[in-house]
Formats: structure tokens, sequence, C-alpha cells
């Protein structure tokens, strides 16, 4: 383990090792890693599939998030919010579409966010 692993990345390691050796049952590696059947399975025969590493239960997502807000978006709500550190989140989202661009405008349209709502994960990270 040349890499540096998060505890979560280990303790998968260890269950799921377990579960190979017939040490625990699936049902005992989902309640220790609080994953469904069908989750542990998976991740056992990814693991077998890879021969047996543990960067083979690491979450790497192939494909970009497909509903993710725009950078342009984020950074129009974070320059909102320091002109205004008083501003709530229901007024940046008042504020909002006047400094979007039509763009950016039919960003929200595609995706069905009507008024202009926000997820808390973007406005917390203002």
């Amino acid at each position: 383990m040349d890499k540096k692993y998060s505890i979560k990345d280990r303790k998968r390691f260890e269950v799921v090792n377990l579960l190979i050796s017939g040490a625990i049952t699936e049902k005992g590696a989902g309640e220790e890693l609080a994953l469904s059947d069908r989750q542990i399975r998976r991740l056992k025969r990814r693991f077998l599939d890879s021969g047996q590493t543990i960067d083979s239960l690491v979450f790497n997502r192939i494909h970009p998030q497909v509903n993710k807000v725009p950078d342009t978006i984020r950074e129009k709500v974070v320059v909102l919010k320091r002109e205004g550190s008083h501003r709530s989140c229901q007024h940046i989202c008042e504020l909002l579409p006047s400094v979007l661009t039509k763009e950016e405008k039919s960003w929200f349209i595609r995706w069905g966010k009507a008024h202009y709502h926000l997820s808390r994960a973007v406005r917390k990270s203002i």
C-alpha cells in the first residue's frame, strides 16, 4: 500500500478480505460497511476481478456529473454573497437571474430548477 488510503477504503479492504476468506458472510459484511447485499456482491466481484487490490475498492467517478452546476454560476453566487454578507440564500436566489447570461439561465430551465434555487451544497461552498 504505497498510496495513502482513507479509513473508509482500508475498512472496505479488510471487510472484503474477510468475506473472501469466508470469515464473515455477505450479510455480515453489509452490516459492517452499511451497504446492501447487492452492493456487497458488486464490491466482491470488482475486488476479485481486479486481482484483490485495494485500488479496486476506492471510489473513482468515471463520468462527469451531468447536472453539476457550472463553475460560472457558482462564481456568480459567491460574488453575490461576498458583496453582501447579510444576504440569505433566498435573497441570493432572487438576485441571481439579474447577473446570469442567457446560456446560464437556459441551464436552469434545462434541469427544471424552478426559481433559480440551488442545492445546499452549492450554497454551503460559499
